[in-house]
């Protein structure tokens, strides 16, 4: 290895070390300040990244660390918690997601935008929103349950949405559009054989999972059970980020107890590798695009229009007894989806249905949003009686 690539890698190592350290004071979200340390030492301020020389390997490990968040934006989904709400308790977050997604058809189409921009527009997600709601006590509490609820099924819906239109740009409406359901039940087939495994020998599997296992084969096993469904969406030709997020949703599905393995990856890729990827998109941005008149006009756009569409499917709350005020508040926080923001504008890239122009504008749209959205949401909050039936 070069010298400068080690030097690359102790910039960014440090930067990951003391960004989750300094981001607190300034209350600003880890991926956000991870970005903001990539635009200091990137092309936007200091440009001490020669990319000339670093750009393969930096782009595989950050590649590598979209993988493992992806993997893991699947896996922390709990259909356990949806399942136990029912259907009735899921009526009305369903419900609200269609408008969603019938307002970001028609209001994209309108405007001539780029069609992939729907799913930019339309996109909840909850990485930001749960600890929100931790800072002003209201996880346990029936408003916070409620938004977490809307949240979580938004952004199922989102991702399974945005995985079919995948398939559809890569294969159009052939009998190739059934092969994701097919990947996901030979997924699911292939982990309920290791389910039963693991029930037959019980005493061999806890060798694997144990917390104190020095050789950490539990962290070996994950990645294999990760690779391997990688491996068959790719034999399905499903792009392998997809893949990616689609194996954690179908391990997430099969196993009830799937804490361990949850534990491990999110230590090593929360640890090390998805602050690369973050990191690495803030060396890649080039803040002076912003600057430029139609990549401005397109961040201004998408945030008028995500907010607009977050508030008008918000307002079906209103029946639950909401307040105007907080229907207002919950507009904003679902409007400031972060990761999986950013998630979507680098796969939108990678398949070649935006432009790197529509991409700055997709991350400066984030990290605004990531930074003054929850700041809005607690601003306007106000606590309020328990909600209607």
């Amino acid at each position: 290895m070069q010298d400068y690539h080690i030097y690359t890698l102790l910039i960014i190592t440090f930067g990951a070390f003391i960004v989750p350290i300094f981001a607190p004071f300034f209350r600003l979200p880890g991926a956000v300040a991870e970005m903001l340390y990539g635009m200091i030492i990137g092309k936007s301020l200091l440009n001490i990244i020669d990319l000339s020389h670093n750009a393969k390997w930096l782009n595989f490990m950050a590649d590598f660390g979209f993988i493992i968040l992806m993997f893991l934006a699947g896996l922390e989904i709990n259909f356990g918690d949806l399942k136990k709400k029912g259907l009735k308790a899921l009526s009305l977050p369903i419900f609200s997601f269609l408008i969603s997604v019938v307002l970001s058809v028609i209001i994209i189409n309108t405007l001539k935008m780029n069609t992939a921009l729907v799913f930019i527009v339309m996109a909840t997600g909850i990485g930001l929103l749960i600890p929100v709601l931790k800072d002003l006590d209201l996880e346990k509490k029936e408003f916070g349950s409620m938004l977490f609820i809307l949240g979580l099924t938004a952004e199922l819906l989102t991702l399974l949405l945005f995985t079919f239109f995948e398939v559809y740009h890569l294969h159009g409406f052939s009998i190739r559009i059934l092969q994701m359901p097919l990947m996901i039940l030979i997924s699911i087939i292939f982990l309920k054989v290791l389910y039963l495994i693991s029930w037959w020998f019980p005493d061999k599997v806890i060798h694997f999972i144990h917390p104190k296992d020095s050789k950490e084969i539990g962290i070996r096993m994950s990645f294999i059970l990760m690779f391997s469904l990688i491996t068959i969406a790719l034999i399905f030709h499903i792009e392998f980020i997809i893949g990616a997020l689609i194996a954690g949703m179908v391990i997430s599905a099969t196993f009830k107890e799937k804490g361990t393995l949850e534990e491990k990856m999110n230590g090593i890729g929360y640890g090390f590798f998805i602050p690369i990827f973050f990191i690495n998109i803030g060396i890649n941005f080039d803040l002076n695009s912003i600057l430029e008149e139609k990549t401005f006009y397109i961040f201004i756009k998408l945030m008028i229009i995500a907010f607009f569409i977050k508030f008008i499917s918000s307002l079906p709350l209103l029946f639950k007894g909401i307040k105007f005020r907080n229907i207002l508040a919950t507009s904003f926080m679902l409007a400031a989806p972060l990761t999986l923001l950013v998630a979507i504008g680098m796969i939108e890239l990678k398949l070649g249905l935006i432009t790197l122009q529509t991409n700055n504008a997709i991350i400066f749209l984030a990290i605004i949003t990531g930074v003054v959205y929850p700041v809005l949401f607690k601003i306007l909050y106000k606590e309020q009686d328990e909600l209607s039936e």
